[in-house]
């Protein structure tokens, strides 16, 4: 038998949310999205704009090999936007009672963004650095806005393709990066 690398250890993580979630999908939101005519066609063309555009500064290099890519820009998205937008989310709307923080942030909002922010430390060993600040506070601005997406919606289909497209983008502008230095 071998040893049990760290990649093993993700994929666990990934198929558990993945059960949790889909055993309750009406509660976590994987679901076609509802009152998508509230966010027009153009909002979600600027949100992926404006993701594409952050992407090229936010620092994030994944390794090289192609499981790495794979996983940031596919295995880590759907594990995240589950766990998030649909799990943490659905459990901190307390029942149907929304509670407003800050203008119109509910407290679902806030919760998942924050949660979704700080693991993002996990790409930097748990140390704060300047990068690490940078990429919590991108991931927390981004979970707000991705935690609107879901309350309008109901549904976590359309935050999924723009973590996608955020994490896909960081990619090529990172091997970009690396070509061009």
């Amino acid at each position: 038998m071998g040893t049990f690398s760290k990649e093993n250890y993700i994929y666990i993580w990934f198929v558990l949310i993945l059960v949790i979630g889909l055993s309750r999908r009406e509660q976590f939101y994987i679901k076609f999205p509802h009152n998508i005519s509230e966010l027009l066609l153009k909002d979600i063309v600027i949100i992926i704009v404006v993701s594409v555009l952050v992407a090229k500064i936010s620092g994030y290099n994944p390794s090289k090999s192609l499981k790495n890519i794979v996983n940031f820009v596919v295995i880590f998205p759907i594990a995240e936007e589950i766990l998030f937008r649909g799990i943490i989310f659905s459990l901190s709307e307390l029942g149907t009672t929304k509670i407003y923080i800050i203008a119109s942030m509910s407290l679902a909002v806030l919760i998942s963004a924050v949660c979704f922010g700080i693991t993002h430390l996990q790409y930097h060993n748990f140390k704060i650095t300047a990068l690490s600040r940078k990429q919590i506070l991108i991931a927390f601005i981004g979970g707000i806005f991705m935690g609107k997406i879901v309350e309008q919606t109901g549904s976590i289909i359309l935050p999924l393709v723009i973590h996608i497209t955020f994490n896909f983008s960081a990619t090529v502008f990172s091997r970009l990066n690396d070509r061009y230095n």
